[in-house]
């Protein structure tokens, strides 16, 4: 499966703060669902909230305490 195949369920149950986990045999992948975002490319509108989750489940699952909790 690819990272984008993950995203379309993602997208449907919520969108925003949202990521893609993909477990290996020896690697955690986990990315955003993101999109194009062509209408707001450039003008500094964009929403953080996926990225900051996606970096705060990779982080926790990298030091063990698992999933984090809801925000």
């Amino acid at each position: 499966m690819y990272h984008d195949q993950g995203h379309s369920a993602v997208k449907t149950w919520g969108f925003s703060g949202n990521c893609a986990i993909i477990l290996g045999p020896s690697y955690l992948h986990v990315t955003v669902a993101h999109g194009t975002a062509y209408d707001i490319a450039g003008k500094g509108s964009a929403d953080p909230a996926m990225m900051l989750s996606a970096m705060r489940t990779v982080a926790s699952l990298a030091a063990g305490r698992g999933f984090p909790e809801e925000r």
